[in-house]
């Protein structure tokens, strides 16, 4: 009896323990470069830190981690968060995007690795594809440009370790900052209220992140080419080129002769994309979609 009255005691205890979650990670952002990774379709990535980034392609949806997690670059990020993701460039980075086809242009802040697919050169958050006036699920012809300065001024504060928690701007700040347009004339939507904060910690150089905006810029018909790469010998272009139904170029004179390939125009994704699949299988794995 008196066992059975003990072991029915301990039962009662334990059901009245509550027990507590462990506590979430820390979301303080560090510097990010990584190692070579393996994306779809046998695709590798190199990362390397650069300032002067430019490009032009296609850009897909992203999905931030789950339950506010934590990008790859530590910061804690969510699906309201106009944030993308890069395959090798630093983490974290700004970017300013522009959507070819509504002319809007937007600084988005990089802060994950991504997209695996070697067709897709940029990934955007719900929010940063609302921004730019893009379609859910609908790959976005896009341009590319980083903003030096922020992308400097960001790395610096970081110095080398997490020492520097910062916070992508929340929706309700998404409206409008004067971006330093690469020529031409910008056609403002709307003013910023405020700034957000700066956020560091002591020790550490104050890091303002600029808020999140959007201008317009005149929007333009774009087709879609593969740029196949370049090559020392003018028989591998001819048979890459052949593969893509593309051209060959001369580039040079004498020993520094090149050659390079490029494949077009395609007036829609899947044909773009099947171009693209054609110059991998020819062994050209870094072959890329470029829009003019």
């Amino acid at each position: 009896m008196i066992r059975s009255w003990c072991g029915l005691a301990c039962l009662l205890a334990a059901a009245g323990c509550t027990h507590k979650a462990p506590p979430a990670p820390r979301a303080v952002a560090h510097y990010e470069l990584g190692s070579p990774w393996q994306g779809a379709a046998g695709s590798w990535f190199y990362p390397r830190e650069s300032f002067t980034y430019e490009a032009t392609g296609l850009a897909t949806g992203y999905s931030p981690p789950a339950h506010g997690g934590l990008a790859a670059d530590g910061e804690r990020v969510g699906a309201a968060d106009p944030v993308g993701s890069h395959q090798t460039l630093q983490l974290p980075c700004y970017l300013f995007v522009t959507n070819l086809d509504t002319g809007l242009r937007a600084r988005i802040r990089i802060v994950d690795r991504g997209p695996a697919d070697p067709g897709r050169i940029l990934g955007l958050s719900p929010s940063a594809v609302r921004l730019l006036g893009g379609r859910p699920g609908q790959p976005m012809r896009v341009a590319l440009q980083e903003d030096e300065d922020t992308s400097r001024r960001a790395v610096a504060a970081l110095a080398g370790t997490p020492a520097l928690a910062l916070q992508a701007a929340p929706v309700a700040q998404v409206q409008q900052q004067d971006l330093p347009p690469p020529g031409g004339t910008m056609e403002p939507l709307s003013r910023p209220d405020a700034s957000p904060p700066a956020m560091a910690e002591p020790g550490i150089a104050a890091f303002v992140p600029p808020p999140v905006g959007v201008e317009r810029v005149p929007a333009r018909a774009t087709e879609l080419w593969i740029d196949a790469g370049h090559f020392s010998e003018r028989r591998f272009a001819d048979a890459v080129a052949a593969s893509i139904g593309g051209e060959v170029e001369t580039e040079g004179v004498g020993r520094s002769r090149s050659f390079s390939v490029r494949g077009g125009p395609w007036g829609n994704v899947p044909a773009a994309d099947a171009a693209l699949d054609r110059a991998r299988r020819a062994g050209v794995t870094g072959a890329r979609i470029i829009v003019e």
